[in-house]
């Protein structure tokens, strides 16, 4: 996986030499910047394994995860993540799901968000379906019930 903000080869791109910005909004401007970065250097490896992989298989899982917290948080907030899962990836909108649990709460404090058992139940298994160490998911441990 790979860090928002970080300069990585998008799959499915038209020549196996694209890359983009992965998780921002810096848009064209950014790609262009980061494959000007990366065309100076010859070291760049291509991706290989779960970094080649942005969770399409998992796009109905997260959607499904995603609207299970439409009442937690604000609609718009649940509608850009699911549009994020369909015009983006879904692994990206996953990780923006965990943070805006996390956001929400520390806005709420003390009143904190609630995640019940099972609904972390779901989101360690997705995190573990993308590969995610164990510490990604469990940010948001703190906020079971």
């Amino acid at each position: 996986m790979t860090a928002p903000g970080t300069c990585r080869r998008s799959e499915g791109a038209a020549s196996s030499g694209s890359w983009s910005v992965h998780g921002t909004a810096a848009g064209l401007l950014g790609t262009r910047r980061c494959e000007a970065w990366l065309s100076r250097r010859p070291d760049t490896r291509a991706l290989t394994g779960p970094d080649l992989d942005e969770g399409r298989g998992l796009a109905d899982e997260v959607l499904s995860t995603v609207t299970e917290f439409n009442g937690i948080l604000d609609q718009k907030v649940t509608v850009a993540l699911a549009e994020c899962v369909r015009v983006s990836t879904p692994d990206l909108a996953f990780r923006l799901l965990l943070q805006a649990l996390s956001i929400k709460s520390a806005a709420m404090f003390p009143d904190a968000v609630n995640v019940s058992e099972a609904q972390y139940a779901r989101l360690e298994a997705l995190g573990r379906a993308f590969h995610y160490g164990e510490f990604v998911v469990g940010d948001v441990e703190h906020l079971t019930e």
